[in-house]
């Protein structure tokens, strides 16, 4: 049998009271001191957002800036995540609603499910090929304002069709 002896956390024999934990302590709180946290909890990215709008027309990131907003204050349920490929958009944290590339060939590909079939009323949106085996099967190629002005009249409704299912 071992006898195993922790020092007590309250008494005088406290871990607490040593000098190491003082010094210790001291230089914990002098590196969390000018550490600044987002306050948007809606954006946790896990690449920086320059990686798509670097080097890309000024146009398609102005079209995208527009678009990131009108998604983002549309509801605090939406959240954005940059990954490497593209940007995508989530309800809840869980589950893709939207999500958007923006190509170097002069559009931005806006990819959403299947519910939008309900409000394009012109079929500008395309469907993805089954093999690429992505969830959002629906895309939406940007080239000028006309397409633009076309996805903001759209855009509203699929949201609240697709925010309203839990």
């Amino acid at each position: 049998m071992e006898l195993i002896v922790v020092k007590d956390l309250h008494g005088y024999n406290s871990v607490t009271k040593t000098d190491e934990f003082k010094e210790f302590l001291s230089n914990e709180l002098e590196s969390e001191k000018y550490i600044n946290y987002d306050p948007d909890i809606n954006i946790r990215d896990l690449y920086p957002l320059e990686i798509h709008t670097k080097d890309k027309d000024e146009t398609l990131v102005n079209y995208f800036d527009k678009i990131n907003d009108l998604i983002l204050n549309y509801d605090s349920r939406i959240n954005r995540r940059v990954t490497k490929r593209e940007i995508v958009y989530k309800k809840d944290k869980s589950k893709s609603i939207v999500a958007i590339r923006i190509s170097k060939k002069g559009y931005i590909k806006l990819f959403v499910n299947g519910n939008i079939n309900e409000y394009d009323n012109q079929n500008k949106f395309d469907t993805v090929p089954e093999k690429t085996n992505k969830p959002l099967n629906k895309v939406l190629k940007i080239y000028n304002d006309s397409d633009f002005h076309y996805l903001e009249t759209v855009i509203f409704k699929y949201l609240s069709k697709v925010l309203q299912k839990r």
